[in-house]
């Protein structure tokens, strides 16, 4: 085989070589963006699911505690006889 010939090969393959390396540089930056991306809707989403629990966690409550003094004896008697000094 020519040294030229030998040459032109290694040159031709380095230059795939290089150009594969390339793109699969791309693609995997491509990926890792694509992920990072994700994870912050998925963070954001669940901080929204989150809040919307705790609003409506606390709206509950203060309705339970409001019907609970409604109910109770303790509310049918005057204010001033209700605190604890």
């Amino acid at each position: 085989m020519d040294a030229s010939v030998i040459s032109a090969v290694a040159a031709l393959a380095g230059t795939a070589v290089g150009g594969l390396t390339s793109v699969l540089a791309n693609w995997l930056s491509h990926r890792i963006q694509v992920r990072a991306q994700w994870l912050q809707h998925e963070k954001n989403r669940w901080q929204i699911l989150y809040r919307d629990f705790i609003e409506e966690a606390s709206k509950c409550y203060t309705c339970t505690k409001a019907r609970e003094i409604w109910l109770s004896d303790d509310f049918s008697r005057p204010l001033a006889s209700r605190a604890s000094f």
